[in-house]
């Protein structure tokens, strides 16, 4: 194997330890600063209309002042990815929150796990989202010949923290659209683009990585003859889907 091969692959598992392992020390921040356990993850708000479908789930749980943030919304969607139940009346936005489905589904096993083990797959999944984040930042880093050190900006980026502290999911989004920037890089076209489409379910202001991506000119690696039609219409692909959904959006 290709001793340079080898050398980055060890860089980018290292900045994904990194960044898994910056994550947790966020979220333990984040609860000492709350109180309670991992539920104060979810940012319960006393006055959200929310609060009693969670407490049904969870028992009494940790919560903020006024309506609490998004982590709240998340964890139900987890719950009910199909919105069949009544909490779904309770989000603001219900049809909103349930566009921006891949986190919650992913983090729930689409509704078959319990109460405890979806927030702990809501916690789990954000942290490995942020070392996910960091991996292709620096792997897009090496690919430019610049130093891998620039996934420190990710490491430490404000709103990548808030995402890992409330549960939100911009950090997956995050993730996925940098990853999806990364397998293009590398000429994995097909790869590339189920991993921005990903992104876009996510989140879907993510369909706009996937428009410059296609249509704008970025640039699929070191040229390759041979594969220049398919770059072409993958291009195409991507260009057109994020379009239409953009236009309907």
């Amino acid at each position: 194997m290709d001793p340079s091969r080898v050398g980055r692959t060890r860089r980018l598992a290292l900045w994904f330890v990194i960044g898994v392992m910056a994550a947790i020390f966020l979220q333990l921040v984040q609860i000492r600063a709350i109180g309670g356990g991992l539920d104060g993850l979810l940012s319960a708000g006393q006055a959200s209309p929310m609060r009693p479908f969670i407490e049904a789930d969870l028992g009494a749980v940790t919560t903020v002042p006024d309506r609490g943030h998004d982590g709240q919304t998340v964890y139900l969607v987890a719950r009910d990815p199909l919105a069949r139940g009544a909490a779904a009346d309770a989000m603001d936005h219900a049809g909103f929150r349930y566009r921006r489905i891949l986190y919650p589904a992913l983090a729930g096993l689409g509704g078959l796990l319990g109460p405890r083990a979806t927030l702990v797959g809501l916690a789990a999944l954000a942290a490995l989202a942020l070392g996910l984040a960091s991996a292709a930042t620096a792997d897009l880093a090496i690919d430019r010949g610049v130093t891998d050190r620039v996934a420190l900006a990710v490491v430490i980026n404000p709103g990548l923290w808030l995402s890992v502290q409330l549960l939100t999911v911009d950090v997956l989004a995050v993730g996925l659209a940098l990853s999806g920037l990364a397998l293009w890089r590398r000429d994995r076209l097909s790869a590339a683009a189920i991993v921005l489409a990903l992104a876009a379910l996510a989140k879907d202001q993510m369909l706009l990585v996937a428009l410059v991506t296609g249509g704008m000119g970025v640039d699929a690696g070191p040229p390759n003859p041979g594969r220049g039609d398919r770059r072409a219409g993958s291009a195409d692909a991507v260009r057109l889907v994020a379009g239409h959904h953009l236009a309907r959006g």
